[in-house]
């Protein structure tokens, strides 16, 4: 697939909020871009323009997937969760909009991580 380009960064570690939803290989092309669709309208504009979509993997084939905004120190708005991002290596794909979030998603598990 075309069109995205994966590489790693190092994160300082950041403090963020969101939602998430436990999901499996074979559901994260439909459960991932609904998860955005549920988190967008709860994510008030004071939070930065950047989001992250963060995977913790559980096993082979499950993991929670997370829908997450940097917010204000301390700011927590009804209806979401905090979740930390420790500092470290990432592996990062900007996705061009939210209609990409699937293919990006499969993307970096089916493409790029299958060729590391």
């Amino acid at each position: 697939m075309k069109g995205f380009e994966v590489s790693i960064v190092n994160f300082a570690a950041k403090q963020l909020v969101g939602i998430k939803v436990r999901t499996s290989m074979a559901k994260a092309k439909e459960d991932c871009p609904a998860l955005w669709q549920s988190f967008c309208p709860k994510m008030p504009d004071t939070f930065g323009k950047e989001c992250y979509g963060i995977s913790v993997m559980l096993n082979e084939q499950d993991f929670d997937y997370w829908a997450a905004a940097e917010a204000p120190k301390g700011a927590c708005p009804a209806g979401l969760e905090p979740v930390e991002l420790p500092a470290g290596d990432y592996a990062r794909c900007v996705v061009p909009n939210l209609e990409s979030i699937g293919a990006g998603y499969m993307y970096m598990y089916q493409t790029w991580l299958a060729a590391q």
